[in-house]
């Protein structure tokens, strides 16, 4: 079954579609406020209407503060799915610095 994959650096989030098949670049997005509502939008859609995605799973080698920015991001936004919300309680709690994988 297919997933999501995030990569988080410190200018920017790329998410993957990852199936048995590969891996396929789905978007770009910019770590600033404009771009973290975009991903959010494009996660809730994603999360929330393919029955084929497994969930979402974030890359190795990640930045920790763009993690923690999206971790806030996702946690303060009332219209999140069960499962975004269950990405985000994955990512830490807030206030506390993670170490980069």
């Amino acid at each position: 079954m297919a997933h999501l994959e995030l990569d988080a650096t410190p200018t920017g989030y790329v998410l993957h579609q990852v199936s048995g098949a590969g891996s396929q670049l789905l978007e770009r997005f910019d770590t600033d406020t404009q771009g973290t509502r975009k991903l959010l939008a494009t996660l809730h859609q994603r999360l929330d209407g393919d029955a084929t995605s497994a969930g979402i799973v974030l890359a190795d080698g990640h930045d920790a503060d763009a993690v923690l920015r999206l971790r806030d991001a996702i946690t303060g936004d009332q219209d999140a799915s069960p499962a975004l919300k269950s990405f985000a309680a994955e990512l830490g709690r807030s206030g506390e610095r993670m170490p980069d994988a």
